[in-house]
This record gives C-alpha cells, structure tokens and sequence, in this order.
C-alpha cells in the first residue's frame, strides 16, 4: 500500500476521534482510560483491523484487495502509525531543540542588534511550526495525542557548549571506594 495524504488525512482523523484506541496503541497502563468510552478493539492488532476497513473499504481502488487479505492491511496501519511516529518525533525534536545561541563575550553580540536580527528574520521566513507543518501536515493533530507521552515527546537535554560530559562518564557509574574482599572462610 502507497499511502496517500487523504488516506493519513482518515487514520489520524480516527485517531483523534477515537481517545480510548489511542489509549490502547500508545500509553504503557492500558486499563486507564475514560470508560465513557470504549475501545473499537480489545487490543492493537484489532484497533489496527478496524482502522484498516474504515480506510481501505470505501476506497475505490484498495476495496477489492482488502477484502482477499484483511490483516496484511491491518499490519499496514500499524506500519503507517509507526511512520508517523517516527516523522513525528523528528519534527518534535527539531522545534524544541535550542542550538548554542549567543554566548557572553561573543563581540557582534548586542541587544540593539539581536532584536534588529530576529524581527527582521520573521519578516523573511516563516516561523519553525509552520514550516514543519508544510512538511508534516499531521503534526498539530499527532501532537493533541502524543504530548506528553514520554516515548514521543522527551525532553532532550545536551551539555554546555565545549563542555562535554561523556568524557567523565565513568566517573559517574563508579563508586570511590575500593572493593572489600570476600571474607575467609
């Protein structure tokens, strides 16, 4: 299956209108979820399922084939989920992600200047989010679901600039004390 940017359109509109499948497939503690609402399926493979004949049934062109093999279709969503997840952790990290900025001593550096630069910069490009979402049209509604999640959201944190801190890492897994010897016997 070539996915195209309606079929994406239908599986994240799903996901978003369907909180207790998205309970399922994405958080760790399956059991918590509103019971207001239930789940389409009782695990992954059935939510896959039903998010499969919701995409691929009322298409003209996939109709036919999904009806001969209905799994492979299913583990194409998840497959596409997968996709998604990946591209959407790549966007996360490239808006959150903070760069060396101006360091204290720096000589072209003043406040005159920085703030000169950066309204001057909105006026020639677009800002960071709406850039990535020209390149990821999904990411606003990818990000009303998986915010928070640890596995998709993650606070990357790096060292100080020219300051590296795996250098002394086994300083920091070591004790400073020697080992005992085992006691005669």
């Amino acid at each position: 299956v070539h996915w195209t940017n309606d079929q994406t359109d239908v599986l994240v509109s799903w996901l978003t209108s369907h909180p207790a499948d998205c309970h399922i497939l994405f958080y760790e503690n399956k059991g918590h979820h509103d019971s207001n609402d239930k789940p389409s399926a009782k695990d992954k493979t059935g939510i896959h399922n039903i998010i499969a004949q919701h995409i691929f049934v009322p298409s003209q062109e996939w109709a036919e084939h999904y009806t001969k093999v209905p799994k492979k279709f299913g583990v194409c969503v998840s497959n596409h989920i997968s996709y998604l997840r990946k591209a959407f952790i790549k966007h996360y990290g490239k808006l959150n992600q903070t760069g060396q900025g101006v360091l204290p001593g720096d000589g072209a550096a003043n406040a005159i200047g920085i703030v000169y630069f950066t309204f001057y910069l909105v006026y020639l490009t677009d800002y960071p989010i709406e850039l990535v979402c020209k390149e990821f049209p999904w990411y606003d509604d990818l990000f009303r679901i998986w915010n928070g999640i640890p596995n998709f959201t993650a606070k990357i944190t790096t060292s100080q600039p020219g300051k590296s801190c795996g250098a002394n890492h086994l300083k920091l897994i070591t004790t400073h004390r020697k080992a005992t010897p085992p006691p005669d016997e």
